[in-house]
């Protein structure tokens, strides 16, 4: 199956067409997210391909790290498109200095969920 494209406007109406998918560049992300463990107020800090299957299987138990802090919420990610980058920025996120970057920049937003645990 291949994206949409737009025919000209007929009418004030664009015809959509299939475009081939050898026309459609995929673009793959890789995720840095921060969790938060909402009874312990704690931290996880992790990297994915599909960041939704990955708090899925956090809240689901399936990874050591995490399966007694649970119920996680997602507070904080990004996106890069190469994983080096991501890898990268998980390790400087994880250092004193990262983690209060990371702190400073999240603070209001931490409050409302501290707040509301």
């Amino acid at each position: 199956m291949g994206a949409l494209a737009f025919d000209k406007p007929q009418q004030g109406v664009y015809n959509r067409r299939v475009c081939p998918a050898e026309n459609v560049r995929t673009i793959m992300f890789f995720f840095i997210y921060v969790l938060l463990d909402k009874n312990n107020k704690r931290f996880y800090i992790g990297r994915t391909k599909n960041l939704r299957h990955r708090l899925e299987e956090h809240n689901a138990g399936q990874n050591s790290s995490t399966k007694y802090g649970r119920p996680w919420k997602l507070v904080y990610f990004e996106g890069c498109r190469y994983l080096s980058d991501a890898v990268r920025r998980e390790r400087y996120l994880k250092t004193a200095q990262g983690f209060r970057l990371l702190k400073r920049r999240l603070k209001d937003d931490l409050h409302r969920n501290l707040d509301g645990i």
